[in-house]
């Protein structure tokens, strides 16, 4: 009678772990990135992958961000954007994938990429996109 109740038990635990583990999401946002890279690590990996681009300065204010520059290479030019997580621009960004630099008399409205506190502006003619944007997606 003991040994019943003992299978019985294991048998019981045996399902409530498998139930368990049937449950577990393991989503992509739950990992650890990849290799993470700072914003200034961003500017060498560009230059790892070959393309020969120019830093410039941005009025990285205009977008409500608390620092940024820009890379132009071939005629083409990317921007990145250091936000603080918790201000109206970089939540108005992630909302709606949009940039609003403020002017002198007019907003002007750039789609961008944001993750992670960055947001990019990244033309899909720029040079090795695909990798670029991979880069971008490595920022921590």
């Amino acid at each position: 009678m003991k040994l019943k109740k003992i299978i019985s038990v294991l048998l019981i635990g045996l399902m409530a772990v498998s139930f368990a583990a049937c449950g577990s999401n393991n989503s992509d946002s739950d990992k650890p990135k990849e290799n993470p890279i700072t914003a200034e690590e961003f500017k060498t990996e560009i230059g790892n992958l070959g393309i020969k681009a120019t830093e410039e300065e941005t009025m990285f204010e205009l977008v409500g961000a608390k620092s940024g520059f820009k890379l132009s290479a071939d005629g083409k030019t990317l921007e990145l954007y250091v936000f603080d997580k918790d201000r109206d621009a970089y939540k108005n960004a992630e909302k709606d994938g949009e940039l609003t630099m403020e002017s002198l008399g007019s907003d002007i409205t750039e789609n961008v990429k944001v993750a992670n506190g960055y947001a990019i502006i990244l033309p899909s003619d720029f040079p090795q996109y695909e990798k670029v944007l991979a880069l971008f997606e490595r920022l921590e």
